[in-house]
């Protein structure tokens, strides 16, 4: 995999991207002075489509709608002590289902 600054990827987009769409080569993004990889261009035919989530055995009864500004990741979602993900203990999350 090749692998480009971010500098190199401003200055070169069109043709780097021309590329990956022609050759389907993956190429990567190094940031920062360590110049670690921290991303990476690739065909959008390589890309995993999101999977639905399942609410367990709620899945077949209930649904969940998200607003576009939600800011929750799959982790704090599926967390069960989501107390750390909701402020300090005076705003304590809800009790889990069962408890």
């Amino acid at each position: 995999m090749k692998t480009l600054t971010v500098e190199e990827l401003k200055a070169n987009f069109s043709n780097v991207l021309s590329i990956v769409l022609k050759t389907g080569e993956v190429v990567g993004i190094s940031y920062d002075k360590k110049r670690e990889r921290v991303a990476a261009l690739v065909p959008i035919d390589r890309v995993k489509p999101a999977s639905k989530r399942v609410l367990g055995i709620l899945g077949s009864t209930a649904s969940v709608t998200f607003k576009p500004d939600c800011s929750l990741s799959d982790e704090e979602f599926t967390t069960p002590n989501a107390q750390r993900h909701f402020g300090s203990s005076a705003h304590q999350a809800p009790p889990a289902l069962g408890a």
